[in-house]
């Protein structure tokens, strides 16, 4: 016997052995949707060739929490910047404060969360969905160039008056 029909023979033995499998019953219409697959820590945590270097940095590092989303809320996963949000979110640690977005509860995730060193300064969930220049953390946040432009204008003279 050569190994494709062995191969179709533990198939059968398989398949005769093992009824098929009962569906669950349908969650109730009050319940969340449960994330993809195995699960957001679980996606994010598994490494690629598609994730990025950045992603294969955060995943190194320990665990301190799962990934939580707000209620109503869905992590893309089709995203690797979204991946790299989420091993952040997993691995940083709160701020002494939240920054504006997560301050006005508008991100992802329930809590801000910074990771020294990586995201350019921004906490994931602004990160997240590649909105990291908007992070008011970030040195170069848009946020942060608008109250700079004010201040400018505000001081600004004319060389050219007397």
């Amino acid at each position: 016997m050569d190994l494709q029909q062995q191969i179709a023979a533990s198939t059968e033995a398989t398949n005769d052995n093992n009824p098929a499998p009962v569906p669950a019953p349908p969650a109730p219409a009050s319940a969340p949707a449960a994330p993809p697959g195995p699960g957001y820590t679980t996606w994010a945590e598994m490494i690629t060739t598609r994730s990025t270097r950045q992603a294969r940095n955060l995943a190194v590092l320990p665990r301190l929490r799962p990934v939580a989303v707000r209620p109503g809320r869905d992590i893309k996963t089709e995203r690797p910047v979204n991946q790299e949000a989420a091993l952040a979110y997993t691995r940083g640690t709160p701020p002494d404060h939240p920054c504006h977005h997560c301050a006005n509860q508008t991100r992802v995730f329930p809590q801000c969360i910074v990771v020294d060193g990586y995201l350019r300064g921004s906490c994931a969930g602004c990160h997240y969905s590649s909105e990291g220049s908007k992070c008011s953390f970030r040195p170069e946040s848009k946020l942060q160039i608008v109250t700079d432009q004010r201040k400018i204008f505000t001081n600004f003279t004319d060389p050219q008056e007397p």
